[in-house]
């Protein structure tokens, strides 16, 4: 009986990363310290000579801390009327943008009554 050869029959196949996209590739960073070679070690002082003139400090860096003042601010918009209900009645999402914490906040609404916008609490 002879041997067939299927892959010489199937197309050429593009190996992909489908289905891997979440994994980080192996061996970006390794913990094997690595011995330099003379050769390495003449190739670094090629690309980074010593300077002739000496460090001198030119710019100043300063760090202050400030006190944190409250704006108590906030913005709201009701978005329009959504073409279909959701399964729990809802057609209408509020959205909330408060300035001091820097927090987006939604809320899901049966209807556009001021009732309803009081009494619900933000997800």
């Amino acid at each position: 009986m002879e041997s067939v050869l299927f892959t010489k029959h199937l197309a050429p196949r593009v190996d992909s990363a489908k289905g891997h996209l979440d994994q980080e590739r192996k061996k970006l960073q390794s913990t094997k310290v690595l011995q330099d070679s003379p050769e390495m070690k003449l190739e670094k002082a090629d690309f980074f000579p010593p300077s002739d003139s000496p460090n001198v400090k030119s710019h100043d860096a300063i760090a202050a801390i400030v006190p944190f003042t409250t704006k108590n601010t906030a913005f709201q918009d009701l978005t329009g009327h959504f073409p279909h209900k959701s399964t729990r009645g809802n057609e209408y999402i509020l959205i909330v943008y408060d300035h001091d914490s820097n927090c987006i906040l939604h809320c899901a609404l049966k209807d556009q009554a001021g009732m309803t916008i009081a009494g619900k609490k933000s997800n």
